[in-house]
C-alpha cells in the first residue's frame, strides 16, 4: 500500500496533496444491527483503517528523505463529531446501506476540504497551486 500510495503521489504531480479518509464505520447503518458480525466487521474495519493510516505516514516520511517534492499524503480520520453528524437521522447512506449518497458525500467533501485547507495553512502552499 506504501508504494501504491507513493506512486498515485507521484502521478499526480508535486506538490499535490494525497488523502485517504477513513472509514466512519461506527456510523455505517449495513452493520449497526447485525450482531456479533457488527462487532467483528468493526474490529476488522479498525485494523484496515490503522494499516491505511501506517502506510500513509510511511509513504509521506519516504518521499520526505528521498526529497522527491512537495505536497503531502495523509490518512484523515472520520472526527468523532462526524460519526456523531452520520448518525443524526439525516439519511447520509445510500440504499444499500453502506455507501454515502449524495448528502453523505457532502459531508465527506467539507472534512476532507477542511483538511486540505489546514494543509495548505501549514505549508504556505496556495490552493491555486496545490
Amino acid at each position: 500500500m506504501e508504494s501504491l500510495l507513493c506512486s498515485v503521489h507521484e502521478m499526480a504531480g508535486s506538490p499535490s496533496t494525497l488523502l485517504l479518509a477513513g472509514c466512519p464505520i461506527e456510523a455505517v447503518p449495513r452493520f449497526n444491527d447485525l450482531w456479533p458480525m457488527s462487532a467483528a466487521t468493526r474490529a476488522i474495519t479498525r485494523l484496515w483503517e490503522d494499516q491505511k493510516r501506517r502506510a500513509a505516514e510511511a509513504a509521506y516520511a519516504r518521499e520526505l528523505a528521498a526529497g522527491t517534492g512537495g505536497g503531502k499524503i495523509a490518512f484523515v480520520a472520520p472526527p468523532p463529531s462526524l460519526v456523531t453528524r452520520l448518525l443524526d437521522g439525516v439519511p447520509y447512506f445510500a440504499s444499500d446501506g453502506m455507501h454515502p449518497n449524495d448528502a453523505g458525500y457532502v459531508v465527506w467533501a467539507e472534512l476532507l476540504a477542511s483538511e486540505l485547507l489546514a494543509t495548505w495553512k501549514v505549508s504556505g502552499l496556495p490552493p491555486a497551486a496545490a
